[in-house]
């Protein structure tokens, strides 16, 4: 009987074999995502690691990679977390473990979706803006999907208009717009946001208002001037050409109207002579305005007229010319005395108007012919005084007057001091 033969055949656990299979570390690692797709920000999402390997996988191990940065955040075939915004700029991947060895998967991202934030504008060019120059707003804002509809809003105080739409809004600044607000509102298919507002800051030379005017009495002149600009401006007073400083006789005083406007009073104390040429000049950085004001004529009257109450003169600062022409003696208005009279024509001269000449006692009197009747106001004082033993004495030809103050009625009801009485006529 021949022997039989037996064969032994060795098995190299790596190549496989036996009842337990080929032998091997894990291979073609991945993570899938669920769900799959972008993801809402705040909702939830689950990796899930896959390898094959023999004996199968037993150890999962999660990495998230921020930039440079690699940080351990979970262990287990499936990873679940709530996803933030900032989980779309992160990235994934898991290794894969068995007693053979490991392999990690590539790495995965998230595309996470949310409504805009961090909506903001910013101006060009920064800084003041010149009036009339142009300026651009931008709006800008993070959102995914990014933004979809940008619209512009203006404020002016409990005001607001939509006046444009697009990330840039562009336009001409004026005077008003230093006062207005502006922001933008970002729209995605997820929600919408607002920018915090911005104002801007324009820069204009100084404007004057036309509410400055002079007054004069007796004893002083004064006069307020009103400016607005931006920066804020200075003000100066000339008169007749000459800068005005601080004195005893010259006094300004200054009161500042909030960030951009400047009252500025000039008070001129026992101004006699000629009416001066007053100028209000006001200035800042961007450039310069001027307001000439009219002053009141000076009177050479003393005592007071009573003005008529069917006469209109336009309000604000009034310029008047006074004509005075004696009377002659007129017949006595009782035994023993004289009668003597004082007539006083006062009127609104136009710019280029020549002088009227008036004729007392019912004579003729001739005007410019563009002097209107009621231009023309009347005004007589009335003296009696005693007779002189000499009418010679008594007779007035070349009276003398007091320095008064001569203005007109108003369309406000306003009146100022009218005294032509003459000097040398008393009642004894």
């Amino acid at each position: 009987m021949s022997p039989s033969l037996s064969t032994q055949t060795q098995v190299n656990p790596r190549e496989g074999g036996g009842d337990g299979g080929d032998l091997d570390p894990p291979k073609s690692t991945a993570v899938s995502i669920s769900p799959s797709g972008s993801v809402l920000e705040g909702s939830s999402v689950t990796l899930t690691c896959s390898s094959n390997g023999n004996p199968p996988v037993q150890h999962y191990t999660w990495y998230k990679v921020n930039g440079r940065e690699m940080n351990t955040v979970g262990t287990g075939q499936d990873l679940t977390f709530n996803v933030t915004e900032s989980s779309g700029s992160e990235q994934y991947y898991c290794e894969a473990q068995n007693q053979h060895g490991k392999e990690n998967s590539t790495t995965v991202q998230l595309e996470v979706d949310y409504p805009p934030k961090n909506t903001s504008v910013f101006v060009s060019p920064s800084g003041s803006v010149l009036e009339g120059s142009s300026v651009t707003l931008t709006c800008s804002s993070n959102a995914n999907p990014p933004v979809q509809n940008y619209t512009w809003y203006k404020v002016n105080g409990r005001e607001m208009n939509t006046v444009g739409t697009g990330q840039h809004l562009t336009f001409n600044v004026t005077e008003s717009s230093g006062s207005e607000q502006y922001y933008c509102e970002a729209q995605n298919e997820h929600g919408k946001e607002n920018s915090p507002t911005v104002q801007l800051e324009v820069d204009y030379m100084p404007r004057i208002s036309d509410s400055g005017s002079c007054n004069r009495t007796a004893a002083e002149i004064s006069c307020s001037c009103e400016s607005r600009g931006n920066p804020s401006p200075s003000m100066e007073w000339r008169v007749s050409g000459l800068r005005v400083t601080n004195s005893t006789d010259r006094v300004i005083s200054e009161e500042q109207l909030g960030n951009t406007g400047l009252r500025s009073s000039l008070t001129m104390r026992h101004s006699q002579g000629d009416t001066p040429t007053l100028l209000c000049l006001s200035t800042n950085t961007v450039g310069s305005s001027s307001l000439r004001l009219l002053v009141p004529s000076p009177q050479q009257h003393s005592g007071q007229v009573q003005t008529s109450d069917e006469t209109e003169e336009p309000t604000g600062p009034a310029q008047a010319e006074c004509e005075h022409k004696p009377l002659s003696l007129g017949p006595p208005s009782k035994s023993g005395e004289d009668l003597y009279a004082n007539l006083m024509v006062a009127r609104k001269r136009k710019e280029g108007e020549e002088r009227g000449e008036t004729e007392a006692g019912g004579q003729n009197q001739t005007k410019t012919q563009s002097q209107a009747a009621d231009d023309t106001l009347h005004y007589a004082s009335v003296k009696f005084i005693k007779r002189k033993s000499n009418p010679e004495a008594a007779a007035v030809t070349n009276p003398v007057y007091d320095n008064a103050s001569c203005d007109t009625n108003r369309k406000d009801g306003s009146s100022d001091e009218f005294d032509p009485s003459p000097a040398g006529a008393a009642t004894e």
